[in-house]
């Protein structure tokens, strides 16, 4: 009877995965007051997450004591985006699908845009999000899932922190946990015949 009850939870953990979202904050990187510039090789990796920028050294994570200061986030680590300059959001992990749920994002000074583009696993069109004239550090929650990457496209200097994200667990064949069960079964009454 162990065997069945042990059997049966672990099919269900195989059909129902779940993960937990982490939060991409940047702390403790720079130095105190300070700065670290982002190549393109290795990128910047944190909780699993990979950023990439377009050009090497565009990007920095900026200490919160540091200038420049985003307003509405002065306390923080944060990441710069530099005018014009693209950052792509990865899992590291395989099958690199994940979920973007929020993040913080501001200007540097003056005010903002971001578009926001996301690769769905499925194919199919990019998701695309405008987000104009951003005064102050506001939360961002586009709440896509099923994604292999974000690109955020800053207009003027920027500061992404807090991102939000967590991987998508990818669900078994609806019948595999079923076939499963049933083998177990058959494995199960035969050791307990010749047992």
């Amino acid at each position: 009877m162990r065997n069945i009850i042990a059997a049966t939870a672990l099919i269900g953990l195989l059909a129902h995965g779940s993960a937990a979202a982490v939060t991409i904050d940047f702390e403790d990187v720079a130095p105190p007051s300070g700065s670290v510039p982002l190549n393109i090789s290795p990128p910047y990796t944190e909780d699993g997450f990979i950023l990439t920028p377009q050009v090497s050294g565009a990007l920095a994570v900026i200490d919160a004591a540091a200038s420049p200061d985003m307003p509405g986030n002065s306390s923080s680590d944060y990441l710069l985006i530099p005018d014009d300059t693209t950052v792509t959001l990865t899992l590291g992990t395989a099958p690199g699908v994940f979920d973007l749920t929020s993040f913080l994002f501001g200007p540097l000074g003056g005010s903002t845009g971001l578009t926001l583009t996301g690769t769905l696993a499925s194919g199919g069109a990019p998701l695309v999000l405008n987000f104009p004239n951003i005064s102050t550090a506001t939360t961002l929650s586009p709440n896509w899932t099923g994604l292999t990457a974000v690109t955020f496209d800053a207009s003027f200097d920027s500061g992404i922190d807090d991102i939000v994200a967590s991987a998508t667990v990818v669900p078994l064949p609806a019948g595999l946990p079923l076939a499963l069960a049933g083998f177990g079964m058959m494995v199960m009454l035969r050791r307990g015949r010749t047992g």
